[in-house]
């Protein structure tokens, strides 16, 4: 029965530090990243330059509540933020920012007691940065994520370069098959023209010798006309 107290006390708490942190008292988002402070210097010179003491909390939160710095993984473990929200205590997982619920929260997908320098099974939320492992997961999905629009980038690349080339290839076939058909059809043409002209010359040779040889004829006739006038 003399642990009863405590056990009271510590449920009275929770339930206290849960109304205070619901939606009914939501925080505000500062800045949107992918690190965090590293430590409580760090840390406190954040909170110092946020000034989160001096905003004023929603009046819906309970009149105890205040709003304290916090830099927490977002709700999608692909960034963060800086908040000044009422501080939470989290159960054994790493600690996120909701900004649907704008409350923070458990991830229940990165239970930090079992990294290799674990957090404790319960601890306050503006105690977050002493486990960097959480916060090193966003710098693994934040360059896995670079490393892979880069492959994506480097793939269009490839592609665009290959297609460009086939591109270029065939112009340069389909313009050498058009100049070489061309280049037939005006030897075809020429080919046709000097045919035709030989034609032509034998036809003109032909009436020219024809010609000729009428004039021969009639040159004969005439002189024997002359030279025998009873023929």
């Amino acid at each position: 029965m003399s642990d009863f107290p405590k056990i009271l006390m510590l449920f009275l708490f929770h339930a206290s530090m849960d109304k205070s942190n619901g939606t009914t008292c939501p925080g505000s988002v500062i800045n949107n990243g992918t690190s965090c402070p590293k430590n409580l210097t760090e840390w406190d010179i954040a909170s110092k330059g946020l000034k989160c003491e001096a905003i004023p909390v929603a009046p819906t939160c309970p009149s105890e509540s205040k709003l304290v710095y916090h830099c927490l993984l977002n709700q999608w473990s692909n960034g963060t933020v800086e908040v000044c929200a009422p501080p939470w205590f989290i159960s054994g997982y790493c600690a996120m920012y909701s900004l649907d619920e704008k409350r923070i929260k458990n991830n229940f997908s990165l239970d930090c007691t079992n990294f290799s320098k674990p957090c404790p099974a319960r601890y306050i939320s503006t105690d977050a940065y002493k486990y960097q492992r959480c916060y090193d997961i966003v710098l693994t999905k934040t360059r896995k994520g670079n490393e892979s629009k880069d492959d994506l980038l480097l793939i269009l690349m490839v592609v665009s370069i290959f297609f460009l080339l086939v591109a270029g290839t065939v112009i340069t076939v389909l313009c050498f098959k058009r100049k070489k058909n061309r280049k037939g059809q005006e030897m075809n043409n020429c080919e046709e023209y000097e045919k035709m002209k030989a034609k032509v010359d034998d036809v003109c040779a032909a009436e020219t010798k024809q010609k000729k040889d009428d004039e021969i004829k009639n040159f004969i006739e005439l002189h024997n006309k002359q030279s025998n006038p009873l023929l």
